[in-house]
């Protein structure tokens, strides 16, 4: 749990790391469709063996840019919210209209949800001009620390179903792959993020709508 709380407090490298981004990394339109997990992206039954892009898939990338979901599926399955200290992290501007965060326990596995929306930061404007009066929502789970990063990543490009626009990028102590997609009402990133260990510390989706 401590190692989750020390993560946290690198959300908001997220959204720095995603200014840097411009149009041309995008391919052709990516769906965000609640689609169903590529099947060679499995999914354990051990309470000690949960895979990390699996639980990402059904509460994060499979709902977005909907957050009702997510805020229900956190009710009914009694997640612990987080303090306002917490939350007060996760916010990437004043500007930011909806912040929630919970501790995620699923079997042996302690995991962190975290949903930010509001309104797109300047400097995506500036590449994304047309999104200029639109929304941005971000769902980010961090891990435990459990998941190796090649096999993390590897699955998360299954899930994307592209190559990464970026590849280990380092910056702040940790490693991103980016991929991007989009059509011209949405654009989308897909995150990882790895330790310097090699060690999968974050999967986060960011979406921006019209």
């Amino acid at each position: 749990m401590k190692r989750i709380i020390t993560t946290v407090r690198l959300i908001s490298t997220l959204f720095v790391a995603t200014l840097t981004l411009s149009s041309s990394v995008f391919a052709a339109t990516q769906t965000t469709e609640d689609k169903p997990l590529p099947p060679n992206v499995p999914n354990s039954t051990k309470a000690d063996d949960v895979n990390a892009v699996f639980v990402f898939n059904r509460v994060c990338y499979g709902q977005m840019p909907e957050i009702k979901g997510v805020i229900s599926m956190a009710d009914e399955l009694g997640w612990s919210p987080l303090n306002k200290e917490e939350l007060a992290q996760l916010s990437p501007s004043t500007k930011t209209d909806k912040v929630y965060g919970w501790d995620t326990p699923i079997g042996e596995r302690a995991f962190r949800v975290t949903l930010v929306q509001g309104t797109i930061a300047p400097a995506l404007i500036d590449t994304f001009p047309e999104f200029k009066n639109g929304t941005s929502t971000s769902c980010s789970l961090i891990l435990d620390g459990r998941d190796q990063g090649n096999i993390l990543l590897a699955q998360l490009g299954k899930l994307a179903g592209k190559e990464p626009a970026k590849k280990d990028v380092f910056k702040d102590g940790l490693y991103t792959t980016t991929w991007a997609g989009g059509n011209s009402d949405t654009k989308v990133f897909l995150i990882g993020k790895t330790d310097k260990n090699k060690q999968g510390t974050l999967i986060n989706v960011v979406m921006l709508t019209k």
